[in-house]
């Protein structure tokens, strides 16, 4: 059950609110010249036929495309996922086309002043994800990187946070971890306070995975650790214990045998 529940949710589940979200907007409403409206920010679907070619391949004609604020946080809301869900599923390493990705965004030297230090905060957390030797370090990068859109967020507008009710839905003890942590990333990346402790609480009551394993039962543990330091910790310290959790959430499923093997 446990194996079964979490392929669901660990391969494909992960951008299930994000896709249920991606019905609730239609198109873009215009921002201010250095702020993006959360409409447009939160633009869930996108022609993304330029993420076909690499950051710094000319467009079509021979002109490097200057994409507008909506595309480019989709782009990073995208490879962000990517990089989430597979320090989630201990297989960092298939990420690192993404995460380089991340790091080399450069699609324009016209880039807005007021951008800059957030697409360089966006590109450092990509690089550490590159470089990083093991799950831990991937997780933490994961979080950085999480923080560095909350702060880019702040200063030049925020997504909207799915609606909440998909914590209380959820009823395999897999499936709530999954959703409550769905739920602690928003929190962070958007960022929102309310999404982050909706999280955090969820997954410090959400049933553990008990096991005769030691190794098994101790990261089990562990999670519901980790939640409890986020429903409390202050926000600065978010991006670290997400980190963490990701990472322990990546060792109790290989020591329960729940993906494959091949974590970095």
């Amino acid at each position: 059950m446990i194996k079964a529940v979490s392929k669901a949710f660990l391969v494909g589940g992960f951008g299930l609110l994000a896709g249920c979200h991606a019905c609730q907007h239609q198109a873009a409403s215009k921002a201010a010249p250095d702020r993006v409206s959360p409409a447009e920010v939160a633009v869930p679907t996108f022609n993304a036929e330029h993420l076909n070619r690499s950051p710094g391949e000319p467009a079509v004609g021979g002109r490097h495309q200057t994409p507008t604020p909506a595309a480019r946080m989709q782009f990073h809301f995208v490879e962000a996922e990517k990089l989430r869900s597979a320090v989630v599923a201990g297989e960092p390493i298939r990420a690192l086309a993404d995460a380089r990705r991340l790091r080399e965004d450069n699609w324009t030297p016209q880039l807005k002043e007021t951008w800059k230090p957030h697409i360089g905060a966006i590109q450092a957390a990509a690089g550490r994800f590159v470089s990083a030797e093991n799950t831990r370090a991937a997780g933490r990068a994961v979080g950085e990187l999480g923080a560095a859109c909350a702060a880019c967020h702040v200063q030049l507008g925020s997504p909207t946070v799915p609606p909440s009710g998909g914590v209380t839905a959820a009823t395999e003890p897999m499936e709530q971890h999954a959703v409550a942590v769905e739920r602690l990333w928003w929190g962070l990346f958007t960022p929102n306070d309310a999404a982050w402790t909706e999280g955090a609480t969820a997954l410090a009551r959400a049933p553990t995975t008990r096991s005769d394993v030691v190794a098994v039962d101790d990261a089990a543990r562990q999670i519901t650790d980790l939640a409890n330091q986020a429903a409390t910790c202050a926000a600065t310290n978010r991006p670290q214990v997400f980190g963490e959790l990701l990472a322990t959430c990546a060792s109790c499923h290989r020591l329960a045998g729940v993906e494959a093997e091949g974590t970095r």
